[in-house]
């Protein structure tokens, strides 16, 4: 399903929004985020976020994924932790 979440990440990648491509890394253990917003993501599972979107905090989320959409994109500087 995704990464053990509770271990630390090893190092950080810029994450590119893709509307139809996941992240190149695989699903990532949590997401820094420079600029607070929402974005339309899948998690780990394979959810969708869809229109609810998931919100992002200044700082590190707790949230393993694997695709931030680009459009609707209001969060920024988002990073993969690994």
């Amino acid at each position: 399903m995704g990464p053990n979440v509770s271990a630390p990440g090893s190092h950080c990648v810029p994450i590119t929004p893709s509307d139809t491509t996941d992240l190149p890394g695989g699903v990532c253990r949590s997401v820094k985020c420079q600029t607070a917003g929402v974005a339309r993501v899948i998690y780990a599972n394979g959810t969708d976020s869809g229109s609810a979107n998931c919100f992002f905090f200044v700082g590190y989320n707790p949230i393993a994924i694997k695709r931030v959409y680009s459009t609707g994109l209001v969060a920024g500087g988002l990073e993969a932790v690994y």
